[in-house]
């Protein structure tokens, strides 16, 4: 099947609900909008990985002298 087949059996398949009203509840106040864009903001996956790799990087540095540029093992580990 062709893309543009599939996203027009896609354009149909929906067209009972697109005009359904939207619900709103009847129990639970509406979200402000600054929590619900908060939903969506960015976060760090890996807590505390950028510090550990600039630790990482501060101390391969002053092990070899030149600016980072030699190859240590680290002792840290990500889990």
């Amino acid at each position: 099947m062709r893309e543009t087949d599939r996203s027009a059996d896609t354009k149909h398949k929906y067209d009972d609900i697109l005009d359904c009203p939207h619900h709103v509840s009847s129990v639970r106040p509406p979200m402000p909008l600054i929590d619900r864009a908060a939903q969506f903001a960015p976060f760090s996956a890996l807590t505390g990985y950028e510090e550990i790799v600039k630790e990482e990087a501060r101390l391969t540095e002053s092990r070899t002298g030149r600016g980072g540029t030699g190859a240590v093992r680290s002792k840290f580990t990500i889990s």
